[in-house]
């Protein structure tokens, strides 16, 4: 079977043949638990290092706008992180209280909110080591090329296709 919403799945993500409502919000928070599991080891692995880091010793070495880079890095990191999980919370809560639409309407914001908290906390993670190892000029070179990728995979790209299968009649 095709991915929902796919060029192969005329229903565009909606329900599927045979499926009742029951199955189609089982469906949709399945993918959306999915989703989370996929993203969270990155998040847990880049905030278990920021942890770390000024406990090493050459962290005394770092400028003012590095320590900067530095904090703006380990709170936004945080925030992806607590989105996540709060997606696994709000399940693991409202579990078998028939909450499911809830959970995918708001989990789906949640994860959202946390693709963008970890597409700024991976772009400021580079662009403080850049400006570590090399120089700040080259740490905010870094911080624009992260911030356009990122947001470019993660957001332009699949917001253009969306405007553009919009449109088509």
């Amino acid at each position: 079977m095709s991915e929902p919403g796919s060029d192969l799945d005329p229903t565009g993500g909606n329900l599927l043949p045979g499926e009742d409502e029951k199955e189609h919000a089982a469906r949709q928070l399945d993918e959306l638990l999915t989703e989370v599991r996929v993203a969270m080891p990155g998040v847990q692995v880049l905030f278990a290092f920021l942890l770390a880091v000024p406990f090493q010793a050459r962290f005394g070495e770092v400028t003012s706008t590095q320590k900067a880079l530095y904090v703006v890095t380990l709170l936004v990191s945080g925030l992806a992180s607590a989105c996540f999980i709060a997606v696994a919370s709000m399940h693991r809560v409202l579990f078998r209280q028939r909450q499911r639409e809830f959970i995918v309407r708001n989990g789906n914001r949640l994860v959202l909110a946390g693709l963008v908290a970890l597409a700024v906390a991976m772009s400021f993670a580079a662009a403080f080591t850049v400006s570590f190892l090399q120089s700040e000029r080259a740490g905010w070179i870094t911080l624009a090329g992260g911030l356009r990728l990122f947001f470019g995979l993660w957001f332009v790209v699949p917001l253009a296709r969306l405007t553009r299968s919009r449109d088509r009649p």
